[in-house]
């Protein structure tokens, strides 16, 4: 059992954890009792390198701290990281001149979903100097706006739908029998009425339920109208990620092995992976963090996810955010995925 679980810090010992993490997070070198009583002595009386010692030995019987046998000074524990961010960590909020950068970079992307996206990951990637990553929103729960089809030859109809975030699907269809423009705009104005106000996950329900129920009452244009309807709506796809800046990992001494660099770049590149680890902060509010194990990939295992839903409306669509290593600076960049999640929610909003 990990007794830092239970144990809570006196001010003096809060202090010098604290301390000796950020010097960690700058670094990613142990810290000895030298170097954090010359920190503190700048600000604060009474920590010598003695008394120092003494602090962190009991940090590491308590589980926060850890003695690498190659040096005599001390790292944070995976669990002494979580109480940092849990209890110790002062973010640093953006400059007004970041906030206007990124909302200048917003005003100048094509207001879909999509490019938001990606310019999301690049915003984050480039402002954190880590990866940046936007878990898209699974399809069937964006909202419909428009279904239209359209006549391309005597048996080919082109569907085409688009949802209020912007995102366009298109699906030819072949058919048994030829349409009339008129029997096109009866079937499109019966349909775009049918879905106003749902997702697409309940669109495609409808179009299914009620191609049953009109076959059985031998209603042919509602028929046609809902059959072309779940063609085009069982297009929808599930949910993907999108990643920026994988490069600025491998600066980083964590992965200067090239063994270790390799699994990382191929966690990076399985994407369902990456979703099935952010997307288990959906129904979670505001900023998570999980460090190294916590993550459930053994890849990430030096790494730390910090991650936020973005929503439209009450609903949570997805979720972005960034990866780096284990000793990132969390107060710089927690503020920044806070940031990033309220632009592209402000954005979905309208």
């Amino acid at each position: 059992m990990n007794n830092a679980m239970f144990f809570d810090l006196t001010e003096r010992e809060a202090l010098v954890f604290s301390h000796l993490v950020t010097n960690y997070l700058q670094t990613a070198q142990p810290v000895g009792s030298q170097t954090v009583a010359q920190g503190l002595g700048q600000c604060h009386r009474g920590y010598s390198p003695a008394t120092v010692r003494h602090i962190m030995a009991d940090l590491e019987t308590a589980g926060f701290l850890m003695h690498p046998h190659t040096s005599a000074g001390r790292v944070p524990t995976a669990t002494g990281l979580r109480y940092y961010i849990d209890c110790l960590v002062e973010t640093t909020p953006l400059t007004d001149e970041e906030q206007r950068a990124i909302a200048s970079r917003y005003a100048e992307t094509a207001p879909d979903i999509e490019a938001v996206i990606q310019e999301t990951s690049r915003i984050l990637a480039r402002l954190s100097r880590y990866v940046g990553l936007v878990v898209a929103p699974v399809r069937n729960e964006l909202l419909f706006r428009h279904i239209e089809f359209l006549r391309l030859s005597p048996r080919r109809l082109l569907g085409i739908f688009v949802t209020c975030e912007g995102v366009t699907q298109n699906r030819v269809i072949d058919v048994e029998r030829e349409f009339t423009a008129a029997d096109l705009e009866r079937i499109n104005t019966y349909c775009n009425s049918a879905f106003a106000n749902l997702t697409l996950e309940e669109a495609r329900c409808r179009a299914r339920q009620e191609c049953a129920a009109v076959q059985a009452a031998m209603q042919d244009m509602p028929q046609e109208a809902m059959r072309l309807s779940a063609v085009v709506l069982g297009t929808a796809q599930s949910a993907d990620v999108v990643v920026d800046g994988e490069a600025s990992l491998l600066g980083q001494p964590e992965f200067a092995l090239a063994a270790r660099a390799k699994l990382l770049l191929e966690a990076l590149e399985e994407k369902k992976q990456l979703v099935e680890l952010i997307e288990r902060s959906i129904d979670n509010e505001g900023v998570q963090v999980f460090i190294g194990a916590e993550s459930g990939v053994d890849a990430f295992s030096d790494c730390s996810v910090i991650v936020s839903p973005y929503r439209r409306g009450e609903r949570i669509l997805g979720t972005l955010g960034v990866i780096g290593p284990a000793r990132m600076a969390y107060g710089r960049v927690i503020p920044i995925v806070q940031c990033a999640a309220e632009h592209v929610s402000r954005i979905l909003n309208g």
